[in-house]
């Protein structure tokens, strides 16, 4: 069987993004593959791109055998991730997940709350806060609370800072 190609589309993140709402809409041409080159690495921003049916995401300044490894790879059905984004997905994919106590503890934090704050915000002993901030730290594989905040916002969650 002769093999048939698609039109690939490389685009920046937001132009990727509309493109696959028009595709999904059908205002765009059915075949068409897009592939995403942007320095947007956030495990949230990724699978946002996913979701919407986004053939393949590269982090800029990759390596050009990359991009054309790419757009052979779509061509022929496939997606494809540069590594850079196979980690940063895979991260964000594998954290164990916060309790719902958890996530308010550190919404608080990254709110810039301290500990007694935290505590008298969500009626609480500040060693039950302790105690929640130490099972968050065990999860995000973190020591610090400035560590936590980097790394929910770097695997988007909690929807810090993603679409």
């Amino acid at each position: 069987s002769a093999l048939r190609f698609s039109d690939v589309l490389i685009a920046d993140y937001a132009s990727g993004i509309e493109l696959a709402r028009a595709l999904g809409e059908g205002t765009v041409h059915a075949r068409l593959k897009i592939i995403i080159l942007t320095p947007n690495d956030k495990g949230c921003e990724i699978r946002f791109a996913l979701e919407r049916g986004v053939a393949g995401y590269l982090l800029s300044g990759c390596p050009l055998d990359f991009l054309c490894a790419s757009v052979r790879a779509v061509q022929q059905g496939t997606r494809y991730f540069s590594p850079g984004v196979t980690q940063r997905l895979a991260e964000s994919m594998s954290a164990e997940p916060l309790t719902a106590r958890e996530e308010a503890v550190l919404r608080l934090v990254i709110d810039g709350l301290c500990n007694k704050a935290i505590a008298g915000r969500l009626g609480v002993a500040v060693g039950t806060v302790k105690t929640h901030l130490k099972a968050v730290f065990d999860k995000l594989g973190v020591a610090s609370r400035t560590q936590a905040v980097i790394a929910v916002a770097r695997r988007g969650m909690l929807g810090t800072a993603c679409p």
